[in-house]
């Protein structure tokens, strides 16, 4: 796949809400606490519409508007990811710089800025 941006992520744990979750998988993740803000998309992933651009479970992912608490620094986790090389945090609007997965840079970014009506998003894996 080359080198990309992956958004903190994945599945939640049994009886968890999806805000816990998130604050957790961003711990895991990117070693960090994150005070977890509004809802900018759903993006439901297909594989059969989607060519398999990602792998071969359906997922419907909800991306939230988070922001870092204090002065903490992003940094790869004691067993990272196997793909995994690096942990960065950037300003939502850097985001349309960089070859982030799913293709949903100019999508939240449009949300953030409060733009946009639609929250579901269903072509941001092709």
């Amino acid at each position: 796949h080359g080198t990309h941006y992956d958004l903190p992520g994945g599945g939640l744990d049994p009886d968890e809400s999806l805000h816990a979750g998130v604050r957790r998988e961003c711990r895991e993740e990117i070693g960090c606490d994150v005070a977890v803000g509004r809802l900018l998309m759903v993006a439901e992933y297909f594989p059969q519409r989607d060519d398999y651009a990602h792998d071969g479970q359906a997922t419907l992912d909800f991306i939230f508007e988070c922001t870092m608490a204090g002065d903490q620094q992003p940094r790869l986790p004691d067993t990272p990811d196997e793909d995994q090389t690096g942990a960065t945090w950037m300003p939502i609007e850097t985001l349309s710089q960089r070859y982030l997965k799913p293709d949903a840079a100019a999508v939240l970014i449009q949300r953030a800025r409060g733009a946009g009506s639609d929250l579901l998003n269903t072509n941001i894996w092709r």
